[in-house]
């Protein structure tokens, strides 16, 4: 990236976000395939406009990457599109509420989701950089939810609707 991040010139603890996201190169070569031709039917049809339009907004679309960090401030968010980058904090003392959830399939990570008002973001953490995280967001007394305890008690509560919706069909 050749432009600067927010957190970057910051000296205290830095937790990135670990993206799980990774685009495979045949999806992107198939993208950029996709841009030629709108080029080409931009050029060579009569929906000139319709094509350049969605050529741009696609390779706009496959230029664009996300940064997500955890630091002293807040939950800091960075868009880059080449063109311009966007950043967002959202401060500690907006965050409400913090849920961690872990996931068989990726053990090496933990998923945080992050709380102001109606909105949430997720985003992926190296167990080490979650913990503290918590402990960070305890500090600051925001509320911290154990999103496999709730999942667990959901799913037990769905099994025994079931079982209780099996027994109504037999009378």
């Amino acid at each position: 990236m050749a432009s600067k991040l927010p957190w970057d010139d910051l000296t205290t603890p830095v937790y990135v976000a670990v993206n799980t996201k990774k685009r495979k190169s045949y999806v992107i070569f198939y993208a950029w395939f996709c841009v030629a031709v709108l080029v080409a039917g931009a050029i060579f049809s009569r929906f000139h406009i319709v094509c350049a339009i969605l050529s741009v907004l696609l390779a706009l679309a496959i230029l664009l990457k996300k940064y997500d960090a955890v630091t002293e401030r807040g939950l800091e968010s960075c868009t880059d599109l080449r063109l311009y980058t966007s950043d967002e904090l959202w401060s500690w003392d907006e965050i409400e509420y913090l849920t961690f959830e872990n996931n068989p399939a990726a053990p090496d990570v933990t998923l945080l989701f992050f709380t102001r008002g109606i909105r949430t973001r997720k985003a992926f953490f190296k167990n080490a950089d979650a913990e503290e995280i918590k402990r960070m967001a305890r500090i600051r007394k925001i509320t911290v939810y154990d999103g496999n305890e709730y999942r667990a008690e959901a799913r037990a509560y769905n099994a025994s609707q079931k079982r209780k919706n099996k027994k109504r069909k037999k009378k």
